[in-house]
Parts: C-alpha cells; sequence; structure tokens
C-alpha cells in the first residue's frame, strides 16, 4: 500500500481525536502550555520546510525573550477596555512598532547576540512569530468577534497576514509585502504559476468557492485543504505563499476550537511527501495526498500527546466515534476528492 491511500480512513480518525479533544476539559492547563509549544514548533517547521528562518533554539529564544514578554505587557497594561477584552487590533500595532524598531544587535543588554549576522534568518523568524502571535490572540481572547466563516478566511486577512510575514524582507522583488505580485512566478517549466493579471479573481474566486461550500455544511478541514492547494497553485505572492498556505489550514483548526497548532514537520521523509501532496494537485488537481499529510501529521501529535499523559499518569486521549450519518457523509465528500 501506497503512504497515502489508507487517507480516508486516516482523517475520520484524526475528526474522532478533535471530537474526543474537546471532551477533555481536565486538560486544559496542559493544552495552554501545549498550544505554545506547537506554536514555536509550527513557526520553525513551516520556515525550515522553506529553507528558511531561525534554528529551533534560536526560535525559542526569540519568543521567550522578545514577543512574549511584550505580549505579557500590552496585556497586562495597556489595552484591556472595560470590559476585560484584550483588543487584538491594538496588539497588531503595537507589535508592528516593535518589531519595525528592534536593533538585533542591541536589544536588552545584547541578549540577542546569538542572532548576530543573521538579519535575515531574524528578521523571518520574528515576522512568522509575531503574525501567529497575532492570531492566536484573536482566536484565544476575542473569539467572539469572529461571527462566520467569511471573519476569517477573506482576501484582507491574507494580505494583512503577508504583510507581516514579509516586512523587512524583499519578497522576492515581486511586488511588495501584502500585495500580489507583479511578475511571473515559476518552480520549472513544468511548474509555472499563475499569470499577475489573473492572481486577483483567482484568490477571490478561491475564497468565494469556500465559502459557499461551508455554507453548504460540506467539511470545513477538507475544504481549507481544497483552498489551501489552489492558493499555492495561484503563488498570489512574490515570497512566503507557503508559509501563508501552512497559516491558512492553521486558521481551520483554531476556528475549531482545536487547542494545538498543526505542525507539518520539515525532514526529508515528511517534507518529500509534502511536496509530493502539492504536485499532486497541480498536475491532477486532486488532494489525496495532501489529506494523508494533514491526517497523519495530526494524529503522530495525539500520539506524543498520549505519550506525555501516560508519563504523567493521566487518561491518554481515545477516539470518539462519529455517527454513521456522519461517517458516510464524509466518505461520500472524501470520494469526490
Amino acid at each position: 500500500m501506497s503512504w497515502w491511500e489508507n487517507y480516508n480512513n486516516d482523517f475520520i480518525l484524526m475528526l474522532e481525536y478533535i471530537k474526543a479533544i474537546k471532551k477533555r476539559k481536565d486538560l486544559e492547563i496542559f493544552f495552554k502550555e501545549y498550544r505554545t509549544e506547537t506554536m514555536i514548533r509550527m513557526v520553525f517547521e513551516s520556515n525550515t520546510i522553506e529553507n528558511e528562518g531561525l534554528d529551533l533554539t534560536g526560535t525559542k529564544r526569540l519568543f521567550s525573550e522578545i514577543l512574549q514578554p511584550t505580549l505579557s505587557e500590552l496585556e497586562n497594561k495597556e489595552i484591556i477596555d472595560e470590559k476585560g477584552k484584550i483588543l487584538t487590533k491594538k496588539i497588531a500595532e503595537k507589535l508592528k512598532r516593535l518589531t519595525d524598531n528592534l536593533d538585533i544587535t542591541n536589544y536588552h543588554e545584547n541578549k540577542l547576540v546569538l542572532y548576530k549576522d543573521k538579519k535575515k534568518e531574524f528578521t523571518t523568524t520574528l515576522n512568522h512569530l509575531t503574525v501567529m502571535s497575532i492570531i492566536d490572540a484573536i482566536f484565544r481572547d476575542a473569539k467572539e468577534e469572529i461571527k462566520n466563516y467569511e471573519d476569517v478566511f477573506n482576501s484582507v486577512n491574507l494580505k494583512q497576514y503577508h504583510e507581516f510575514l514579509n516586512r523587512g524582507l524583499d519578497n522576492n522583488n515581486n511586488g511588495n509585502p501584502g500585495e500580489y505580485r507583479i511578475d511571473g512566478a515559476w518552480i520549472n517549466t513544468d511548474t509555472i504559476f499563475l499569470q499577475p493579471s489573473l492572481i486577483s479573481d483567482a484568490v477571490e474566486n478561491a475564497l468565494k468557492v469556500l465559502l459557499e461550500c461551508l455554507k453548504e455544511d460540506k467539511n470545513m478541514y477538507l475544504q481549507v485543504m481544497l483552498f489551501v492547494a489552489k492558493f499555492i497553485k495561484i503563488h498570489p505572492f512574490g515570497d512566503g505563499n507557503g508559509r501563508l498556505s501552512r497559516i491558512i489550514l492553521n486558521l481551520a483548526f483554531l476556528y475549531d476550537d482545536v487547542p494545538f497548532y498543526l505542525v507539518l514537520r520539515s525532514n526529508s521523509r515528511d517534507k518529500k511527501k509534502y511536496i509530493e501532496a502539492m504536485r499532486e494537485f497541480y498536475q491532477k488537481k486532486k488532494i489525496t495526498k495532501f489529506i494523508s499529510v494533514v491526517s497523519r501529521a495530526f494524529i503522530k501529535q495525539i500520539e506524543e500527546i498520549n505519550e506525555n499523559l501516560e508519563l504523567a499518569g493521566k487518561n491518554t486521549i481515545r477516539p470518539l466515534s462519529l455517527s454513521n450519518e456522519i461517517k458516510e457523509k464524509i466518505m461520500m465528500e472524501l470520494q469526490k476528492f
């Protein structure tokens, strides 16, 4: 059996684990810690897939020495409204101003000497951590402000996330951060991405199809995976498309109240499968391999969680079966992918 051929059962298992996770109120503190850990790991792995950014140690240090203290200060002092809610727009504004003015060789008494001569790696990682911190604050502290799918999946958000991802970087000299590319883009003669004049319409059309399918109560994860594959094929920005696509994927899990981030790993075996999955869509318009990549990555994280719970003598997470009606509906949907 090929590595991806069990994709349908793996996808069902992922959904059953998600159902089980939502019942585990006893793990609230654990998931709060694991959420931060997986956010950092997601940033590191996503950057490494693109051969960019700092190593894992540098990524952890950057978060703990800069972003985490800054976020705590903002939350505790300056931007709490009369109801005690975090004003996420102000968090974004203040983080942007903070990161615009950082001097990587002279910050907090040269704590960041580790990053000397690594300005691009530092900036790439800081940008990625910043945008994830903003998204995390929105879903953690202001979820009630999100009324529907349109509030999450729209081109304004995508452009804003890209602007944060690519601030201070050259964006492959192909358009400004937060703006669609102005020139062609390709990997090789077999992989030429969409022409610039079609990008805006293509993104809006893909979003329109996504939102229509979600309104029809089709499975959110499958529809977001399909959108991500289309997004990669469109390749709307000069640089950062892969990283942004993995952020979009995680938006589905956050919207569904999964209390941690999906981490697609950058080791050679998993990266090869990921690239193969993207190539399958590019050549055949199918995402069966991508469904397998995502589902197996999620299941792997559950296995990791369960190992830790076992060490602590706690009950592990066991999948909760979906009803036959829901399973049949999902299996019918899966046949179309």
